[in-house]
């Protein structure tokens, strides 16, 4: 009975591999960096006290992300202003093409387009870059709370407490109750080795924990109180932010609110300006706001609540931001257009002074050559 365990190990699946391995060459170094910033926000937390301090982190941790890239967010609700304002004169464009769908005339559009952007100061990657940063984010916080125990000290401890607990539990016992839990999670891993005990107490569900409790009967006391504080640390308004959160309540609420805070952040951002209808844009843009939060609705429901409750503070952050902005855009908007137009102005004379001097060089590379 102890063979398969000591040494071979268990058999590892492949979707074990890819869900549990390292993150990888770019996420896995964010999630290093912000594991280390997390711990700090966590500790601090913690210290003051340990109920509520998973959550609370996270809330904080939160704030301060998206505080830091709130200019980047500024940026993104302004070039939206600015596209919806000049999307009539795009339109005109368009329908000025219509029928024609020569690449040279499909050439002379998209020049014309451009100009009018340039023109009006719209940044292109402004709209997309703060999707850019927070993507890396998602995954890397997804890994951290995948396996808390490598980032955050406090898990650490308490998972390695527990390990040591089971470790002193003798073999056939420790083996009964707990062959068939690193089976049924596809653990390759040896129950007389602490780290991978570590491991298993990461991947337990609360179901296995009652049943575990319920066969270390001569150890339920010191156990209980291991997995007490386990609950305790990890819980927020009554959610384990490290499980997820599935169907059942309250973990739905996580991602109901997900959906919610989603739809309303993406119609804030969509009513700033009234749509034209005859932009053929608008309705795929009004068919977004109803699909992206059924998705992320679902998505949230398949990753750890931590993950999920990030999303929701991050929405109602941005949400704030969006009418901050959108109000002081309408209010200062003819200063700033006319800012962003001597810049376009200024950008573009430079680019013609830049392609004068590489024309001019190459005009007097060809006369030496002569």
């Amino acid at each position: 009975m102890l063979g398969p365990l000591f040494g071979a190990g268990l058999v590892q699946s492949s979707s074990f591999l890819l869900a549990r391995g390292e993150a990888g060459a770019i996420v896995g170094p964010i999630a290093r960096g912000l594991g280390v910033f997390y711990n700090a926000i966590f500790n601090g937390v913690y210290n003051v006290n340990p109920g509520f301090a998973l959550g609370i982190a996270i809330i904080l941790f939160t704030l301060i992300i998206k505080g830091a890239f709130s200019p980047l967010s500024y940026m993104q609700i302004k070039s939206t202003k600015k596209m919806q304002e000049i999307q009539p004169k795009i339109n005109a464009i368009q329908a000025k093409y219509k029928n024609q769908t020569d690449r040279e005339s499909q050439m002379q559009m998209q020049m014309e387009i451009q100009k009018i952007q340039r023109e009006s100061g719209v940044n292109l990657l402004a709209g997309c870059l703060p999707l850019l940063v927070q993507l890396p984010i998602l995954y890397a916080l997804y890994h951290i709370f995948q396996q808390p125990y490598l980032y955050v000290n406090a898990i650490n401890a308490n998972y390695s407490d527990i390990a040591n607990l089971f470790l002193s539990i003798p073999v056939e016992a420790r083996v009964d109750a707990l062959y068939n839990i690193a089976v049924n999670h596809s653990l390759a891993i040896d129950l007389a080795v602490h780290s991978d005990l570590v491991k298993l107490v990461n991947a337990m569900s609360p179901e296995e924990w009652r049943a575990v409790l319920m066969s270390f009967s001569k150890y339920t006391t010191e156990l209980q109180g291991l997995y007490d504080h386990k609950v305790f640390v990890e819980t927020f308004c009554g959610i384990n932010l490290l499980y997820k959160t599935g169907l059942s309540f309250p973990g739905i609420i996580i991602p109901v609110l997900s959906g919610i805070t989603t739809y309303f952040t993406g119609k804030s951002a969509t009513d700033t300006q009234p749509q034209d209808p005859n932009d053929p844009m608008a309705g795929a843009m009004q068919s977004m706001n109803f699909v992206m939060p059924a998705i992320m609705a679902v998505m949230a429901g398949t990753v750890p609540a931590g993950v999920g409750l990030y999303w929701v503070i991050s929405n109602v952050f941005q949400f704030i931001i969006q009418k901050i902005a959108g109000a002081v855009y309408d209010k200062n908007k003819d200063r700033i257009d006319e800012k962003d137009r001597q810049a376009a102005i200024k950008r573009t004379q430079e680019q013609q002074k830049a392609k004068e001097a590489l024309k001019a060089a190459k005009k007097a590379k060809a006369e030496k050559r002569k």
